[in-house]
């Protein structure tokens, strides 16, 4: 952000309205959104998501177990929607995703939490 004001012969003026400027090179992602479970099954769990970003190289997913931690599970490629998982049967899931760019990531999307049924 940035605001000038002008400076001649000792006389100076008020400062401008404030600016902002993007910086040149790779912006970061815009945050995927509706994040769903397609499918949940004992083993199995499918999630789809809106790509909100034409930016991204890749979208990471996100998973933890129960209260547990937060833990990268997967990267898919760049405009992909849609994954599968393997899970555990009768376990409580977590999952959240976010785009990636080089070393820029977007923020999370939702979370989508789900208990898979017994096999």
């Amino acid at each position: 952000k940035f605001k000038v004001r002008a400076v001649a012969g000792g006389r100076t003026s008020g400062f401008s309205e404030i600016v902002q400027v993007a910086t040149l090179g790779r912006a970061a992602p815009a945050e995927p959104s509706d994040l769903e479970a397609l499918e949940v099954a004992a083993t199995r769990v499918v999630l789809g998501w809106r790509d909100n970003s034409d930016n991204e190289k890749a979208f990471v997913i996100w998973q933890k177990e129960g209260d547990g931690d937060w833990r990268v599970r997967r990267k898919v490629g760049a405009n992909v929607t849609e994954s599968a998982l393997s899970v555990s049967p009768s376990t409580e899931y977590g999952f959240r995703i976010r785009g990636k760019n080089g070393r820029k990531l977007s923020g999370f999307s939702n979370v989508v939490t789900v208990t898979t049924p017994a096999a």
